[in-house]
């Protein structure tokens, strides 16, 4: 009975040490499981950290700046754009003015040329030399007119030219800004999409040893009381025949 004994024990001893290594390894494999965190990141531009189970994605100083950059090289376009249509007007306008004195210096001298030869005919006084004349004034008053037409339809037309220059300067810069933000939000949402799927593959995985360790410790109980038993019955099987055998001898003998 003390060989018994001693096997049921060594077997039980050996079952609880196994048992108690593998909740230890499992532990420590949950553990890990539960303290994951996903990594964050830092580029040159933009940094990422993990936090209430979503990507959060900042601009860094070195962005920050480069925007502030672009931004204000945007504004000083625009500002010297505005400068230039505001400079428009009285330069148009001078234009305009020295071309109309051009017109009407030209205008005179025609008209005094026209004038001396209808005197040199005699004719300065009569109704065909004042028509002649108001012909010649006539087209000069025409020709002046068109050309401040021109000028202002060109004023017009640069200024409109300006403005929208302005106006696409600032569209662009907008738009910058709108494509950043909308490559860091799809970044995060990549990222926090990537992040989710991985917790939850180890909140899978941690159910998943979770069940195998009970299962481990159902069949670890099975074993050990198994082997004990089994023991248990060899050695009594044993004494059972050796009482048997002695009985049979004692029965000879007498």
């Amino acid at each position: 009975m003390g060989g018994l004994a001693g096997s049921l024990g060594t077997s039980v001893v050996s079952g609880i040490m196994a048992r108690r290594s593998n909740r230890r390894n499992q532990a420590n494999v949950a553990a890990g499981l539960s303290s994951f965190q996903p990594s964050g990141f830092s580029s040159g531009g933009l940094t990422g950290q993990f936090q209430d189970n979503q990507f959060n994605i900042a601009n860094t100083g070195l962005a920050q700046g480069l925007t502030q950059q672009g931004s204000a090289a945007t504004n000083q376009r625009i500002g010297d754009l505005q400068g230039f249509a505001g400079q428009l007007d009285p330069l148009m306008g001078a234009v305009t003015q020295a071309g109309v004195q051009s017109l009407r210096n030209t205008s005179r001298r025609t008209i005094g040329n026209l004038s001396q030869q209808l005197q040199r005919r005699r004719v300065l006084g009569s109704s065909f030399a004042q028509d002649a004349i108001n012909r010649a004034q006539a087209e000069f008053g025409q020709r002046e007119a068109e050309l401040q037409s021109q000028m202002a339809l060109q004023s017009l037309q640069a200024q409109a030219q300006l403005t929208d220059q302005a106006n696409q300067a600032r569209i662009q810069d907008v738009q910058s800004q709108i494509a950043q933000m909308n490559f860091e939000s799809g970044l995060a949402a990549q990222l926090s999409g990537q992040a989710t799927s991985a917790l939850n593959a180890n909140a899978q995985l941690n159910a998943q040893l979770q069940a195998n360790l009970g299962q481990q410790e159902t069949d670890l109980y099975g074993s050990v009381f198994g082997a004990g038993l089994t023991g248990l019955g060899r050695s009594l099987g044993g004494t059972t025949q050796a009482t048997v055998g002695g009985l049979g001898s004692l029965a000879r003998g007498i």
